[in-house]
């Protein structure tokens, strides 16, 4: 966990360089992945997250194709537990401040 805290640090103190941009993606189940690192566990996941809102990174998340057919609940419910966590961590670009204890 340390060297991916330090690797995202790192790439906030290069400001000459133009806003860089993280993907995470969600794989088949729907799971987020940043590069190869699994973030279905919650506090691998938590931990991510506000991490990378400390870096100021533009972070972005690319969908699997076909997750919203109605079929796919795991998938949808994977979504929403990333949006979830997105919202407390603060990369949803809102006019309201984040709160972690809703």
């Amino acid at each position: 966990m340390v060297p991916l805290a330090i690797r995202l640090a790192a790439l906030k103190m290069t400001s000459s360089a133009p806003a860089r941009q993280v993907n995470v993606y969600l794989d088949s189940n729907g799971s987020p992945r940043l590069a190869h690192l699994s973030l279905a566990n919650t506090n691998v996941r938590n931990f991510v997250y506000h991490t990378l809102k400390t870096t100021e990174l533009e972070v972005k998340l690319t969908l699997p194709s076909g997750c919203f057919r109605p079929a796919n609940k795991t998938v949808q419910l994977n979504l929403d537990k990333t949006i979830t966590a997105w919202d407390r961590a603060g990369l949803l670009h809102t006019n309201s401040t984040p709160n972690s204890y809703e």
